[in-house]
């Protein structure tokens, strides 16, 4: 499973090349994990880096139980549940 996630302080915006493809889209109602977004971020790399964003596609087992995006200051980790264990990403 893949997931797309903010590496640096500021928050998590989705790019606005992405945006301009989803006009009907709201930027806070695109789920981290939808496939077009992952799509786009791995193939626009030069684009995840803008105003206090820099996002990461993470890749983590597809047989995790559960995931949580940890943020502090708007940077983020990937925290997910593997074989009853917790792991990051």
């Amino acid at each position: 499973m893949k997931i797309v996630v903010n590496s640096c302080y500021g928050g998590f915006h989705v790019p606005q090349g992405f945006l301009a493809l989803h006009p009907d889209a709201d930027e806070w109602d695109i789920p981290r994990t939808d496939p077009d977004l992952i799509e786009y971020c791995e193939s626009h790399p030069d684009e995840l880096k803008f105003h206090c964003t820099d996002l990461r596609v993470i890749e983590f087992p597809d047989t995790a139980t559960d995931w949580y995006v940890n943020e502090y200051d708007g940077a983020e980790d990937l925290i997910y549940v593997l074989d009853g264990k917790l792991e990051w990403a």
